[in-house]
């Protein structure tokens, strides 16, 4: 499968502004860019984690432990 729904994004968190630049033009990148700006990174962590909040609260209400295709 080749469609936009399969497909993975990585989210770089780079506090310090220089660690992972050789990254910044990869294609799967989340939002474009490298985050280096801590309010952005923190809000970025708090989506995350709501968001595997809600999913597996999701998979508890359907009484499964893992997804499958």
């Amino acid at each position: 499968m080749n469609d936009d729904s399969s497909k993975i994004e990585v989210a770089i968190l780079d506090p310090k502004k220089v660690d992972y630049r050789q990254f910044e033009n990869e294609q799967n990148l989340y939002g474009k860019k490298i985050i280096d700006d801590p309010v952005e990174m923190f809000d970025l962590l708090k989506e995350t984690v709501a968001e595997m909040e809600n999913r597996y609260s999701f998979m508890s209400e359907l009484g499964v432990d893992n997804w499958t295709n």
